[in-house]
């Protein structure tokens, strides 16, 4: 009644709805499609229960039986028995049930998320999804490093599905959102959440494997948002971008993990990592530090190939933050095990990218001689290296001119038959360096002229398809013979000599002659076909 007095609380006692007849109430209300009133019973089931979790399942089951119309409602439960685990003093009967909560809820919400890409949903939608993924797997590990496992998680399976879980959900088309500064963060935090989960089992090769690679994942995560979000500050002052900074940490982590584990090939047969940098091939005309990592098509990642990824990323790293280390930690990189000469080019890229001329060319060189060295010779990416350093060296004649010697002495045994370098390299080679000579005979620095046409007639010689250009050359080497005068230059019978014994070697060639002395114009340079691409 409405009276008052002590008979009327034994009345209310009494009518207070039952364990089971608030189940029954929570099922009814769902049916009805009325999730506000169903959620105040699972209230007061949880305030009344201490087999709440059982029951909870229960109800779970039942109304996910009831068809997939009704998943929002069970997320609804779950949501609400995770909250209560989550805000009040559980006992650790109850609270020791959150990990397990979580795993039927994230399956509910892939569930979800899986039917909304079938209906062809938006980026944003899919973005929410992921978030509401994220907070739920975010609990989890923040419960886990203020109370450790035994207050989280009754069955340690629990947490190996959540960590595996967030990985694969952080990875999945990740190469696709490099630019999107939002889905990044977005993958950096399902990271974390997968190395926090992890950090607390038992540390075995292959979660090592599964750490390692999630953070390699975040340090690149961090560099594409730094390169995308850095305002005027933190451009003067990259050592204090906060992207830059974590990024630094995610590689040193990495590393750490490394030490610990000198191999971990083992592991590797069933993770892959081929994609966690790119290891595109060299081209002169390469995308850069931001084109989509090529797949290897195998999932087995050797220990070299490892360390060339982290090498890689450390290296950028020191040089978008400016480090004044950065030419040590590309000296070591060098050294590193797995760092071919495709990896030295890509540093090469980032070292200009990131406005550092000379550890560019200092990488490029590190290219060169290693490919120099090794056998057997890959004549292609030996080209395209010298290339891209010829650009660079453009200023350094000395320097520029002793890389062309080096390429007379690997290709002398060849003949034009035989060239296993492709024609159009060949005559770059050719142009280039007649275009050198040419300079220097314009600015009568007749020695260094004489040694440049010498290595360009030489180039001309391996390739039938240079027979042309061989002719051409021989007719630019007679107009410019027209504009030396050797009664005021000795110099002019000393070039006309030894280069007229190369070019021509049957006849000895035209001769200079005084009195008959031209005034033609300076010849054209030679085309290189792709000095532009090189640049």
């Amino acid at each position: 009644g409405s009276g008052g007095g002590p008979g009327s609380h034994a009345v209310t006692e009494m009518h207070r709805p039952t364990i089971m007849a608030r189940k029954v109430l929570v099922v009814t209300s769902i049916k009805q499609k009325d999730l506000e009133a169903a959620q105040a019973h699972v209230v007061g089931l949880l305030s009344s229960s201490k087999n709440d979790h059982i029951l909870l399942a229960a109800i779970c089951e039942e109304v996910k039986a009831m068809g997939q119309q009704y998943n929002g409602a069970v997320i609804m439960l779950c949501e609400q028995y995770l909250q209560a685990l989550d805000e009040q003093q559980s006992s650790p009967k109850d609270r020791c049930k959150l990990a397990g909560t979580v795993r039927s809820l994230f399956l509910l919400r892939m569930c979800e998320r899986n039917n909304a890409m079938a209906d062809s949903a938006s980026c944003d939608d899919d973005g929410k999804h992921k978030r509401a993924l994220l907070k739920s797997l975010q609990l989890v590990a923040k419960r886990l490093t203020q109370e450790g496992i035994a207050q989280v998680c009754d069955d340690q399976a629990h947490l190996v599905w959540l960590a595996n879980q967030a990985y694969n959900l952080a990875t999945e088309g990740v190469e696709q959102s490099l630019g999107d500064t939002v889905s990044l963060q977005t993958t950096c935090e399902l990271l974390q959440a997968s190395i926090d989960i992890t950090s607390v089992l038992p540390l075995e090769q292959k979660r090592a494997l599964t750490m390692l690679i999630s953070y390699l994942w975040m340090c690149k995560c961090h560099l594409r948002m730094a390169v995308s979000t850095s305002d005027a500050e933190e451009t003067a002052r990259p050592d204090k971008n906060p992207f830059l900074t974590k990024a630094s940490n995610a590689v040193q982590a990495a590393f750490r993990i490394r030490q610990k584990f000198p191999s971990l090939a083992a592991a590797a047969s069933t993770a892959s990592a081929a994609d966690a940098t790119n290891t595109a091939p060299m081209s002169v005309d390469h995308a850069g530090a931001h084109a989509t990592a090529e797949s290897s098509g195998s999932a087995t990642l050797h220990d070299e190939e490892l360390d060339a990824h982290m090498a890689l990323l450390n290296v950028e790293v020191a040089l978008r933050r400016h480090d004044p280390n950065a030419r040590s930690i590309l000296l070591r990189a060098a050294e590193t095990r797995g760092v071919t000469p495709r990896v030295l080019y890509r540093m090469s890229r980032l070292a200009k990218e990131c406005s550092n001329p000379p550890l560019a060319r200092e990488a490029l060189e590190l290219a060169f001689s290693t490919l120099v060295d090794a056998e057997p010779k890959d004549f292609e990416n030996i080209g395209l290296v010298m290339r891209s350093l010829t650009y660079l060296l453009r200023s350094d004649d000395m320097v520029r001119k002793k890389q062309y010697r080096t390429m007379m002495q690997l290709l002398s045994s060849f003949a034009s038959g035989n060239c296993p370098m492709q024609v159009d390299q060949l005559h770059w080679l050719h142009a280039s360096s007649f275009n050198s000579g040419l300079t220097a005979f314009r600015e009568r620095r007749l020695e260094d002229a004489e040694e440049w046409m010498s290595m360009s007639y030489f180039f001309t010689g391996l390739a039938p398809g240079l027979v042309e250009c061989r002719n051409k050359m021989k007719e630019l080497y007679q107009q410019l013979l027209s504009q030396l005068d050797p009664l005021s230059d000795p110099r002019a019978k000393s070039f006309e000599q030894r280069l007229s014994a190369q070019i021509f070697p049957s006849t000895g060639g035209p001769r200079l002659d005084s009195s008959e002395q031209s005034r033609h114009s300076r010849p054209l340079a030679l085309s290189t076909g792709a000095d532009t691409a090189a640049s």
